[in-house]
C-alpha cells in the first residue's frame, strides 16, 4: 500500500511538470468577448449605413415606388357649362354619369371578365373581348351607362374592370330650338350650333387627379373630392345665355307642326326677332331635331339655307324703290293684265291686274308691276340696295353654318335678269336674311345684326362676356319704313294675298311668296 501511494505521488509530479491545468469551464476568453463586441458594432454600423442611405440617397426614389404601388392619377374633366334661355330656364345641361373602362394588364382572366361584362351589360362578350385581352394600357367599353348597368358592373368587382364618372350631356326640352342648340359628340365636344360655336367656352377643364388604389390596381376614392380646397366650380365650364325665350319658342314649334301637317309640306322654319334689338326670341322647324336621339334632321334652316325666295324678295325691291324716291304707294303702275312680253321672255301673273296703285301691285304680288319698278332702279342701283339690305353676307349671328346666300355677279346682269331679281328668282337667301330686312322696317330704317347668346357666364358667376347693343345700321330712311310698313299691312286685308295673316285688333303686316323649283329632268 506504501509503494502505490509512492508510485501515485511520482505521476502526479510528472503530470504537473508535463502540462497545462484544464481552463475552467463558464467563462469566455476576452479574445472571445471582444470579437462578439467587433461584430455586434459592426453589424450596427451597417443597419445605420443602409437606414442613411435609405432616408437621404434613396428616400425620394423609394418613395415615388411606394406611391406607384397605391396612387393613380386619373383623368377628370369638369362638367360641361348648361345653356340656358333669357329667364335662365335649361336647355342643355350635364348630368353625372359613369363609363366603364378596362386595363388589360390587370385583368386575371379575359375570357371570364368578357362573359361576365357581356351579361352585365347586355353586350355579346365577343365585341369585348379583343378590348379586354389586348396589349393596350386602357380601353372604353361602355360610356355613360345607366344607373342599373354601373350598379352591376359595380357588383361584379372584375380586376382591372374600372368606372370612370364622366357627364351626359341631356336637353330638357328634346325637339325644342335643337337645331340652334346643337348636340355633342361620344367625348362630349359640341356638334353643331351652340354647343360647336362656343365649344372652348362650354367645355370644362380636364385635370389629372390622385387616386387611391386598392391591391387589384383598381380606384377606390379620389383624394381631391374630399379635400375641402377642391374648387369644381373653377373647373366647370361656363354658362351661355341665350336670346331665346322658350314661351315664345314652344308658340312658334307648334304653329309651324300645325302647318306642316295642314299643307302636307317637307318642312317648315321660322324667326321671331327683337325688331328693336335684333335679338332672335324664336328660332323654330319642323321636322325638328332630338339632340338627345339623334334623331332627326339636325340642319338649321332658316339660317343655313340660301333658297329663291320668290315673291318675298319683293319687299326688298319696293323698300329701295321708295327709298331712291322712284315710287310712291298710290302712284298708277299699269300691270298689262297678267301678261308682259320682256325680250324674248313672256312674264305672267297669277291676279290679272291693269292699272293700279304701287301698293295694290304689292299686295296682289304682280311680278309684272314689280319688274316695272325694278327698271326704273337699274342695275346698279338695285344691286347697291339689296347689298345695303344684308343680302350675299352672312348676318352675323357668329353661328358656323351661317349662310351669306348667293347675288348674280354684276357681269351677269341684265334685263332679265334684273325683272327675275325684282321678283326672288335668280338670287339665293336666307330666312334669317329676309327676316333681317324685315326687322329694319319695323325699326325705323335701322338694321341691327341679329343675335343669339346674351351672355357667357362662369360657374362661379362672374360675366366673362357679355352682348352690348350696337347702334346698327341705317339701310333705309325713317319715311320709307313707314311707308312700307303701311304696304305690308295692305297684304292682309281684303284683296290682298296673306289675308289669313290678319288678326282681328292687331295690325299684321306680311309678304306671301311661292318660288319656281328648277326641275332636275327637264330644266
Amino acid at each position: 500500500m506504501t509503494r502505490d501511494w509512492a508510485r501515485n505521488q511520482a505521476h502526479k509530479k510528472t503530470n504537473a511538470r508535463g502540462s497545462a491545468p484544464p481552463a475552467r469551464e463558464g467563462k469566455p476568453s476576452v479574445v472571445y468577448v471582444w470579437l462578439v463586441a467587433l461584430v455586434v458594432v459592426v453589424g450596427f454600423g451597417v443597419v445605420l449605413w443602409k437606414a442613411g442611405r435609405l432616408q437621404l440617397v434613396l428616400g425620394d426614389e423609394l418613395k415615388e415606388l411606394a406611391a406607384e404601388q397605391y396612387l393613380r392619377t386619373v383623368p377628370v374633366t369638369a362638367p360641361r357649362g348648361a345653356i340656358v334661355d333669357r329667364s335662365g330656364r335649361p336647355m342643355a345641361v350635364s348630368l353625372p354619369a359613369w363609363s366603364v373602362f378596362v386595363e388589360p394588364r390587370n385583368v386575371v382572366d379575359p375570357d371570364v371578365t368578357a362573359q361576365r361584362l357581356g351579361a352585365a351589360l347586355g353586350v355579346p362578350p365577343s365585341t369585348l373581348a379583343a378590348r379586354v385581352g389586348s396589349d393596350r394600357a386602357f380601353h372604353w367599353l361602355e360610356r355613360r351607362v345607366s344607373p342599373e348597368l354601373e350598379a352591376r358592373v359595380r357588383a361584379l368587382d372584375l380586376p382591372g374592370v374600372g368606372l370612370r364618372k364622366e357627364w351626359r350631356r341631356t336637353w330638357p326640352n328634346k325637339q325644342l330650338a335643337a337645331q340652334v342648340l346643337g348636340s355633342v359628340d361620344v367625348d362630349g365636344a359640341g356638334r353643331g350650333g351652340i354647343e360647336q360655336r362656343y365649344e372652348e367656352q362650354l367645355r370644362g377643364d380636364a385635370v389629372g387627379l390622385a387616386a387611391i388604389a386598392d391591391n387589384k390596381g383598381d380606384r377606390v376614392a379620389v383624394i381631391a373630392e374630399g379635400d375641402p380646397s377642391f374648387d369644381l366650380a373653377a373647373l366647370t365650364g361656363a354658362d351661355v345665355v341665350l336670346t331665346i325665350d322658350m314661351a315664345l319658342q314652344q308658340a312658334a314649334t307648334e304653329a309651324l307642326e300645325r302647318t306642316r301637317d295642314a299643307y302636307d309640306a317637307k318642312s317648315v322654319y321660322g324667326l321671331v326677332l327683337d325688331v328693336q334689338t335684333g335679338a332672335i326670341r324664336a328660332a323654330a322647324q319642323a321636322p325638328a331635331f332630338n339632340p338627345n336621339t339623334g334623331e332627326g334632321d339636325r340642319r338649321n334652316h332658316a339660317i343655313a339655307d340660301a333658297v329663291e325666295p320668290g315673291s318675298i324678295f319683293k319687299v326688298a325691291t319696293f323698300t329701295a324703290a321708295f327709298d331712291a324716291g322712284l315710287l310712291s304707294p298710290d302712284e298708277l303702275i299699269d300691270c298689262e293684265n297678267g301678261r308682259f312680253q320682256l325680250g324674248k321672255h313672256v312674264i305672267h301673273d297669277s291676279h290679272k291686274l291693269g292699272v293700279v296703285p304701287a301698293r295694290e301691285v304689292f299686295a296682289a304680288s304682280s311680278n309684272i308691276g314689280t319688274l316695272k319698278i325694278a327698271q326704273r332702279l337699274g342695275e346698279e342701283r338695285f344691286r347697291e340696295a339689296i347689298i345695303r339690305f344684308g343680302f350675299g353676307a352672312r348676318p352675323g349671328t357668329g353661328l358656323l353654318d351661317e349662310t351669306k346666300g348667293r347675288l348674280p355677279t354684276q357681269a351677269r346682269w341684265g334685263d332679265a335678269r334684273l325683272a327675275t331679281v325684282s321678283f326672288g328668282h335668280g338670287v339665293m337667301v336666307s330666312a334669317l336674311q329676309v327676316a333681317n330686312l324685315v326687322q329694319a322696317i319695323a325699326n325705323q330704317g335701322v338694321r341691327k345684326t341679329p343675335y343669339l347668346v346674351e351672355r357667357v357666364q362662369a360657374a362661379t358667376g362672374e360675366t366673362l362676356q357679355q352682348h352690348t347693343d350696337d347702334e346698327g345700321v341705317r339701310v333705309m330712311k325713317a319715311e320709307t319704313a313707314r311707308t312700307m310698313l303701311s304696304v305690308l299691312e295692305g297684304v292682309t286685308l281684303p284683296g290682298g294675298t296673306g289675308v289669313l295673316a290678319a288678326m282681328p285688333g292687331v295690325r299684321v303686316g306680311g309678304k306671301t311668296g311661292t318660288a319656281e323649283k328648277v326641275d332636275p329632268a327637264t330644266g
